[in-house]
């Protein structure tokens, strides 16, 4: 038989988070600009074209918001990124930047965490660690990420070639506030009952002494 234990997260209390960084003033975006949040290396499987390409048709109809991407990547592979958001136009609303250790830091400004994976996502803990943080989140249906983003319970899981579909639930998102607290209310619990630290050692005690 074959059995499985979520990786589980300490919970981080608000007052331990550092806002020693603004991550709005270091860039110049406006206070009141939304802003969307990719946490994940720059390989081509996490998926920065579809991202791109749907993040334009958001900026159709929310143009302030802005899009900071952060994360590992080789020289080569940044570049084509950067080649590409501005082969799209998206120089002004589009930021990339490089791993970032401070990322709970970085998720506590956002306001939507956004995982675009083309393939061989095998959990998705960027998106607990936002959940965590009531940050909604909007990913592809890769892998095992359905398993820890169930479709509005915490934001919302989309086919991996849905452009269309992404872009619009990026806007509902960040268009409603009420939605957006309620999406990160939903993650919150979803993720303090399942991807917990506790209920994950709970579960490794309760395997090792009944097998």
């Amino acid at each position: 038989k074959v059995g499985y234990i979520y990786n589980g997260l300490e919970p981080c209390k608000n007052d331990s988070i550092s806002t020693s960084s603004n991550i709005k003033a270091d860039f110049n975006i406006p206070a009141g600009s939304p802003l969307c949040l990719m946490l994940g290396g720059y390989k081509p499987m996490k998926g920065h074209v579809f991202l791109l390409k749907s993040f334009k048709l958001v900026l159709t109809k929310m143009p302030k918001v802005h899009l900071i991407i952060c994360g590992h990547g080789s020289q080569e592979e940044i570049a084509q990124v950067t080649k590409l958001v501005g082969i799209l136009g998206l120089s002004r609303n589009v930021h990339l930047l490089g791993f970032r250790p401070n990322a709970i830091e970085l998720l506590s400004q956002a306001d939507v965490l956004l995982c675009a994976s083309q393939s061989f996502e095998s959990f998705g803990l960027t998106s607990v660690e936002a959940m965590m943080q009531k940050i909604p989140v909007v990913v592809t249906a890769v892998g095992g990420v359905p398993e820890v983003v169930v479709d509005n319970e915490g934001g919302y899981c989309l086919p991996k070639d849905d452009v269309v579909g992404y872009a619009d639930r990026i806007v509902a998102l960040l268009s409603d506030d009420k939605l957006r607290m309620q999406q990160g209310q939903k993650g919150f619990e979803s993720a303090s009952r399942l991807f917990a630290a506790q209920v994950m050692a709970q579960k490794y005690y309760n395997y090792l002494t009944t097998t």
